[in-house]
């Protein structure tokens, strides 16, 4: 028998009609289709209109017209619904996947099925996607023989699996699955064997025995159900409404060279008032929060203008610039650049516990008043010439491929290294913690950084001799944020405290003391 490929879905319980299943069915092929097990087996088709391949189109001044008409190819997509134990399923084949509603399966269904069927040590792939790294990542590892998580790099408190691949451990269940939300299963199988297989992948559904081999599968996921989505973004129109704001700000979506900006408005028009900075007070100011609906939301702007404010150069939309925080269900979601989380409450609580150990320094810094954190370094600096050293843009250039590693902000003869941030976004602040996590590696590590460093450093302030290695518990790395919240300590977006959280493990690890440090805003 040969092997054939089945991608396998699991219809909600709550989804039973075939018209919120597959989108615009009446308008498919069907054909009844008689399994024994199986009820309710209808299988649907769509074919689509054959044309030429796009890429043909380079060739058409040399190849005649009615060759090319000759070079059409059809795509024919199909959906195989059926009914089995009381559970319904769907099985794509082709682009069989794009015919169905995406809210009317199983988020993670093929994902938990997988992860319950293969050893540990025998993955073969895995998706993933990266928060809170100067830029988010969406990857895809793969390795010519079996591995454990690890092997792939996996950073289980910053990486979203989106899906895995790997051998199962029983036969029966194929030579290869992968899951993500759909289940892909190679097997040499018919479709008569199809009752006994889902009941076996119903069974790997429901288990939880995964979560002894893959803990990390828990800590969250990306929300991806419509129906849980209106519910989410219904409650972050209510916080506004209610003026719930202890949990929810404004901030950039994605990384800004602040010199380049001259300051933020809410239209297009340099006729508005231009602003430092976005936050949900003056946002609010523009629309009431009584007449806050998710559509204006979406169709809202936030528009940041030019060095000479003669014109906008980059827009979102104000539902991505919003961060928000909200419980349910015994879980936290977070709304984070126009896309909604779930996080495992059990993981928050782990997280904000190991976060409440890094302490607050108590090293004296005024309030920022500047547009940018590079203005106020450089005040700050003036104002205390003989105690703190400007770092700040003074680029080491190191490694192979020569790297440009800031060193700090600010260094102060107390060996003090300060990182200064303003708080823009969840990305912003991730540079901060690479910044610090990396030259503070290095420095500790790496002779040649340190006499780079050395060389960039005014004469007062340098190492006697930066061959040798440094006392790091003499060193304090302080991560400084600029913002407008009240009290001295901060809310930080859920991905930057796991980030900090792992960055100060690591320099803790070589021996220096890690704290942060508020800069108030005035």
């Amino acid at each position: 028998m040969k092997n054939h490929t089945f991608s396998i879905l699991l219809i909600k319980d709550s989804v039973r009609k075939t018209k919120d299943i597959i989108k615009n069915y009446q308008s498919l092929k069907q054909f009844n289709i008689k399994i024994s097990g199986l009820s309710n087996t209808a299988l649907f088709i769509k074919k689509l209109p054959s044309r030429p391949p796009k890429w043909l189109s380079l060739f058409e001044d040399m190849i005649s017209a009615d060759e090319i008409r000759s070079l059409k190819s059809s795509l024919v997509s199909g959906i195989f619904l059926v009914d089995r134990g009381g559970k319904k399923y769907a099985l794509a084949f082709g682009y069989g996947r794009a015919l169905l509603d995406p809210g009317c399966y199983e988020e993670r269904f093929g994902l938990i099925v997988t992860l319950n069927s293969i050893d540990s040590n025998s993955i073969r792939s895995i998706d993933k996607k990266t928060f809170e790294t100067p830029i988010y990542k969406h990857t895809r590892d793969q390795a010519g023989r079996p591995g454990s998580a690890s092997d792939f790099g996996l950073n289980v408190d910053q990486d979203l699996v989106r899906s895995i691949t790997g051998k199962p451990t029983e036969e029966d269940l194929g030579n290869r699955l992968s899951g993500a939300d759909s289940l892909s299963v190679t097997i040499k199988a018919s479709l008569y064997e199809l009752p006994a297989l889902l009941d076996k992948f119903h069974e790997k559904f429901k288990d939880t025995s995964y979560r002894n081999n893959f803990p990390w599968a828990d800590h969250f996921s990306q929300v991806t159900h419509k129906p849980v989505i209106e519910i989410l973004n219904q409650s972050l129109i209510d916080k506004i409404r209610a003026k719930e704001m202890d949990r929810m700000w404004m901030a950039l979506p994605e990384i800004v060279e602040w010199s380049s900006i001259s300051g933020f408005r809410y239209s297009p028009s340099i006729l508005h008032a231009s602003l430092p900075n976005i936050d949900m007070e003056s946002f609010l100011s523009i629309r009431g929060a009584d007449d806050m609906d998710i559509q204006w939301l979406k169709r809202k702007k936030v528009y940041a203008f030019n060095v000479d404010d003669t014109a906008a150069h980059a827009a979102w939309r104000a539902y991505n610039c919003i961060y928000c925080e909200i419980d349910k269900n015994g879980n936290t979601y977070i709304l984070n650049g126009g896309i909604w989380y779930c996080l495992a409450s059990s993981y928050v609580d782990e997280i904000n516990t190991r976060l409440y150990r890094i302490r607050y320094s108590r090293i004296d810094l005024p309030p920022c008043s500047e547009l940018s954190e590079g203005e106020y370094n450089i005040r700050v600096q003036r104002e205390n010439k003989d105690s703190v050293a400007l770092m700040d843009k003074k680029l080491v250039l190191h490694g192979g491929g020569k790297s440009k590693i800031e060193f700090c902000d600010l260094y102060t003869k107390d060996k003090q290294l300060i990182h200064i941030k303003k708080y823009g976004a969840s990305s912003t602040l991730s540079h901060l913690v690479y910044q610090g996590r990396v030259a503070g590696q290095l420095f500790h590590m790496d002779p040649e950084f340190r006499e780079k460093v050395n060389h960039l450093l005014p004469k007062s302030f340098r190492l006697a001799n930066p061959k040798e290695a440094i006392q790091t518990k003499d060193y304090e790395i302080i991560y400084a944020v600029i913002s407008k919240e009240a009290g001295e300590q901060m809310t930080l977006p859920f991905f930057s405290r796991v980030s900090l959280v792992l960055a100060a493990r690591e320099l803790r690890g070589y021996g220096y003391k890690v704290s942060l440090k508020k800069i108030g805003v005035v």
